[in-house]
């Protein structure tokens, strides 16, 4: 296959310095165009004087909003004297929403704490206030479109002119500033503070893992009575390390309303724990519980059963309590039932560090690989007008124009799972609003893939061999499970519309023992956010 960073346009890895992972030690690629870290702390400290980041600098244009007004950066030791990296170490708590719509970020970064080798690899240890090590700066780092790269910022935070306050992100402990850090790292990522207003929580999950996202509609598979494969879904998930977050749908006037239970719509919340207690009313009953956190920090909380203040928690024991880890402050955090989080939430996303998980179909005889036998292939695309840009196949004169892919599941392997994963890149970082995306998945011969590309007469008499595929959805990203048979098989990324222009990468898991290649005759070159209203 053909790499999958070459591009037409530039991308992050033309902005920020590529780094790769060995036994989790980073190694930096060589280069002179990129800011580097170590060498501009030294430089600053040689010089004794404090780093100022002229990629990203103290102005209107990298806030990103015109209605924020009367701002002053300042240093964190400007805010408070006694200003930490860290206070008694990173948790959950430490992340508390501003003056910004990106609860999706910080849902998505307070999952990150639980997990100490990811959050590691995102916010490195060697960041500090520390007067020897001090310059002014700090370095993080996002995966984006198939490799990490790192992000460098000086520290000085956008604050409000009157109150001296931090406008946006910030701790619940005053002189603690890695979350305000981050959240401007990821501001510097896409170009403003501003391109971070609004989003999902699957997507920034993405950016800190590189993992591969899904979504699930808890009240559909309430409807269907898939109770038991939704909490195997979040059990495995979270054995596996997976991130979870979840949220209502937006109200139609565009607030945070919140519901008479008190769940705020339109806002996203991270899942940081799973429960069950068993035998609470009969030897034989489990009742399931999540435990779920607002991003505000404080404020309204769920008020139904097992909230708070209910008296459910009376039927456990003191011992019990403490064992589950429950607190009763007003710190945006709640435990509720799985079928009231059924009832209530809209969706759940999910970001799994592996496809190493179940799906809410019934299982496959086949079983599914473990996360040491997949082999994830990766390949970089474009839509080009008139040329690789067909849209769906209800254009049937167009549709053979899009890129075509092969998988080949070998007799060696038998029935295998495969998850094909397509993603839009740049719209964000671009402020272009997310296309309409999906594929389709068709088992083809030797014969049929004699011509290159599948031509049109193929898709004209093959409804038939559609063995699978995703809905049409503007999100990022979008995934599918299939358990194919032995055989060859064309996967057919594509917008809804023909002759929409747009780059992409499609991410194929397999086992070890398949192979995928292109299938065309033209090289193809190498997110949902509130903005945007989902299509199926």
């Amino acid at each position: 296959a053909r790499n999958v960073f070459e591009s037409g346009r530039s991308s992050s890895a033309a902005r920020f310095i590529p780094v790769s992972f060995n036994n989790d030690e980073p190694h930096y690629e060589t280069s002179s165009g990129h800011q580097n870290f170590y060498d501009l702390r030294k430089a600053s400290l040689d010089r004794q004087t404090l780093f100022e980041d002229r990629d990203f600098p103290p102005t209107d244009q990298s806030i990103g909003i015109p209605s924020i007004k009367n701002v002053i950066w300042k240093r964190p030791n400007e805010i408070k004297s006694n200003a930490r990296f860290f206070v008694d170490g990173a948790s959950r708590f430490d992340i508390c929403q501003g003056s910004l719509n990106d609860c999706w970020l910080l849902t998505a970064a307070a999952n990150l704490t639980t997990y100490p080798w990811l959050f590691k690899r995102v916010i490195p240890e060697d960041n500090s206030f520390a007067s020897e090590h001090y310059a002014g700066l700090f370095h993080f780092r996002f995966w984006e479109f198939g490799r990490w790269v790192e992000v460098v910022i000086d520290d000085r935070l956008p604050t409000d002119g009157t109150s001296g306050q931090l406008i946006f992100s910030r701790s619940s402990k005053q002189n603690e500033f890695w979350s305000a850090l981050l959240e401007k790292a990821y501001a510097k990522f896409y170009g403003s503070y501003g391109a971070l207003d609004g989003g999902t929580a699957r997507e920034a999950m993405q950016d800190l893992t590189g993992g591969l996202t899904e979504f699930y509609q808890p009240k559909k598979l309430l409807a269907g009575h898939q109770e038991d494969q939704l909490w195997e879904i979040l059990r495995s998930g979270s054995e596996a390390g997976s991130l979870f977050a979840c949220n209502l749908k937006s109200d139609p006037t565009g607030e945070n309303v919140a519901t008479k239970e008190g769940l705020l719509r339109g806002h996203s919340y991270s899942i940081s724990k799973l429960h069950e207690v068993v035998g609470l009313y009969s030897d034989t009953d489990r009742i399931r519980l999540l435990r779920v956190r607002n991003p505000w920090g404080t404020g309204i909380e769920w008020n139904g059963r097992w909230s708070d203040k209910s008296r459910e928690w009376k039927t456990l024991n003191s011992a019990e309590r403490k064992g589950i880890g429950l607190t009763l402050e007003n710190d945006g955090e709640f435990w509720i039932e799985l079928g009231d989080f059924m009832k209530h939430f809209d969706r759940l996303e999910v970001c799994h560090l592996s496809p190493d998980q179940h799906s809410t179909e019934p299982d496959e005889a086949s079983g599914t690989p473990s996360a040491a036998q997949w082999q994830l292939h990766a390949l970089d695309g474009q839509w080009i007008r008139d040329t690789t840009a067909g849209g769906n196949i209800a254009n049937l004169d167009t549709f053979p124009m899009n890129p075509q892919y092969t998988i080949h599941v070998q007799d060696s392997c038998g029935r295998s799972s495969v998850v094909i994963a397509l993603m839009q890149k740049h719209r964000r970082s671009e402020a272009l609003d997310s296309l309409t995306i999906g594929f389709i998945v068709y088992r083809v011969t030797r014969e049929d893939l004699r011509m290159k590309p599948v031509p049109k007469e193929f898709f004209q008499q093959h409804d038939h061999a559609i063995v699978g595929g995703s809905i049409f959805i503007n999100a990022r990203e979008i995934s599918c499970r299939l358990t194919l048979d032995v055989g060859l098989y064309l996967v057919v990324p594509s917008t809804f519309e023909p002759r929409e222009e747009g780059d992409f990468l499609l991410r194929i898991f397999t086992a070890r023992c398949n192979t995928l290649s292109d299938n065309d005759a033209i090289l193809c070159f190498g997110t949902i956010d509130d903005r945007i209203t989902e299509q199926s």
